[in-house]
């Protein structure tokens, strides 16, 4: 029986001159993906956030979505398309998504993460 990692890690999102967020997360060693419900030994890695698991595939897959989505609105020239009305929030670092620093969010079965918290983990892959 494996035992889940104890490394948790805080990263200041810089936001602008001012704000800052912080992503608390760790490695998770035997949670399942909220996303795509595979098991820690079916994946390489588990980020395990505030209210969510995610795998090192599903995060490639936002990284995929969120990548097409920048071209689709650049094409159509909408890249400053916002939510009018919204309550939703990422699950990992509790962004609301009308949060002028959420350009989108990616939802899963009941959980979202945005592209801030995407491009994080997309970072800590590389090093794997």
């Amino acid at each position: 029986m494996s035992k889940e990692s104890t490394n948790t890690k805080t990263l200041n999102i810089i936001t602008d001159p001012i704000e800052k967020v912080s992503l608390n997360y760790s490695i998770s060693s035997n949670n399942d993906c909220s996303f795509c419900d595979k098991k820690s030994y079916e994946v390489r890695k588990i980020f395990k956030g505030k209210y969510a698991t995610i795998c090192d595939e599903c995060v490639e897959l936002c990284g995929e979505i969120i990548e097409e989505e920048v071209e689709e609105r650049k094409a159509l020239g909408l890249m400053e398309l916002r939510p009018e009305k919204s309550d939703l929030a990422c699950s990992f670092c509790t962004r609301p998504h009308l949060d002028p620093e959420v350009f989108l969010l990616i939802a899963g079965p009941g959980k979202y993460i945005c592209d801030k918290c995407t491009l994080v983990f997309m970072d800590e892959l590389k090093f794997i």
